[in-house]
């Protein structure tokens, strides 16, 4: 080996080296970031299952889907107007702006890029996607929640895969 190989052959392996050290820390830190978003969601979840629902055994999913329901039929029967639901005296108890207030906090923490969005749509996307469809033409849901308006309307979340409600 010639004195020129011999250096050719250092300089690959130190970008060889560079470049899995890289890969390594990309995916350190993508894990981080996963374990992050599955902790915020297990908050979110929780809060929701028990404090407001006192949903004793029921799934989070099962919850939500109760919720949804719930409102639909609200909408249908007692012809509500949409916003009401976000008012202090909502005829769902609040439910649904409590939700949307967590659904924002999780979404300003997700503009932080140090939590995995697809993790996060995952679980609680479909609920996302469903109380932004209700909202998305309302200028005080703009107003009030525009971390949630944001992260819906720029990051692409409609075509994110989610986990059915129920």
């Amino acid at each position: 080996m010639t004195l020129d190989q011999i250096e050719l052959f250092k300089a690959f392996a130190i970008i060889l080296g560079l470049a899995v050290a890289g890969y390594g820390y990309v995916k350190g830190h993508l894990k981080q970031r996963r374990a992050k978003s599955k902790k915020l969601l297990a908050f979110f979840m929780k809060k929701f299952q028990n404090q407001i629902f006192n949903s004793g055994q029921k799934s989070f999913r099962q919850v939500m889907q109760l919720q949804v329901q719930r409102v639909d039929i609200m909408l249908l029967t007692k012809n509500i107007a949409l916003n009401k639901l976000l008012q202090a005296n909502a005829p769902d108890n609040g439910c649904t702006e409590k939700i949307a207030t967590q659904i924002e906090f999780i979404c300003s923490q997700v503009l932080t890029d140090k939590y995995d969005l697809p993790s996060i749509v995952l679980e609680i996307g479909q609920l996302m996607t469903v109380i932004y469809d209700w909202f998305k033409d309302d200028e005080t849901f703009k107003e009030q929640y525009p971390n949630f308006v944001k992260v819906m309307s720029t990051k692409n979340v409609h075509s994110m895969p989610k986990t059915e409600l129920v």
